[in-house]
Formats: structure tokens, C-alpha cells, sequence
């Protein structure tokens, strides 16, 4: 009896060491990439902050991407600005593996908003000159 006692005290032990699967395993920013596009060399912000210019990789807080409440505008001299609002999609996965341990990491995880991924994950822009 105390060698199954001592494995189901390995177990437990394993299960909150690899709690929050999300937050361990993907980290809390999605990596949102804006190739080159129709210009070149257009410029990046995220929520009016200045990232980069095209192409680019734009590291995203998934916590701030609630509907509406993050964007990313690509802005270049002679066209018009294209604004790309981010939301967010459940990663239902998470979730499960979360569950399989023991509950208490799916708690983390909401807590921290990182079940969920950015989307759009990948932007080719095409600016259409002003008129």
C-alpha cells in the first residue's frame, strides 16, 4: 500500500508542477506577424505605439486583445491608414489538458488570459494610395 501512496504523491506532485499549461507552454504573448507588403517599408503600431516597420513581428499581450480593445495600424506616407482590429480565440486544448490536471490550472490560465490566441496571426498589407 505505501508504494501506491507513493506513487499517486509523485503523481499529484507532477500534476501541480505542470499546472497552467497555457501560461508554460505558450507564454503570455502571441506573436502576430505583418509581412512586407503593397508599399514597402510600411510602418507598425500597436494600440498608437510605434513597433517597426514592415515586415515585422509584433508581440501582442493576449490579455489585452478583448474585442476591439487592441489594433494594429499600418501607416505610410501618400496612403491611407489600415487599422486591424485583434481578438482573441479560445485554445480550447488548454483547456482540456488543464482539466486532465487537476482543475486548479485552468484557474491560473483564465486568470491570466493565456488560453486564448490573437487573430489575426499573420497580416499582408495592401494600402491603397490617396486620392
Amino acid at each position: 500500500m505505501t508504494v501506491v501512496k507513493r506513487h499517486l504523491t509523485f503523481i499529484a506532485f507532477f500534476c501541480i508542477l505542470c499546472s497552467s499549461c497555457a501560461t508554460m507552454m505558450d507564454g503570455s504573448k502571441t506573436k502576430v506577424y505583418v509581412n512586407e507588403g503593397n508599399p514597402k517599408s510600411i510602418s507598425v503600431y500597436l494600440n498608437n505605439q510605434f513597433v517597426g516597420y514592415t515586415p515585422c513581428a509584433v508581440y501582442v499581450p493576449k490579455k489585452l486583445a478583448s474585442e476591439g480593445a487592441s489594433s494594429i495600424e499600418l501607416r505610410k506616407e501618400g496612403y491611407r491608414t489600415e487599422n486591424i482590429a485583434l481578438t482573441r480565440k479560445v485554445q480550447t486544448g488548454y483547456i482540456i489538458a488543464d482539466v486532465l490536471l487537476l482543475v486548479f490550472p485552468l484557474f491560473i490560465d483564465l486568470a491570466t488570459g493565456n488560453y486564448y490566441k490573437v487573430q489575426p496571426e499573420f497580416i499582408s498589407p495592401k494600402l491603397r494610395e490617396k486620392n
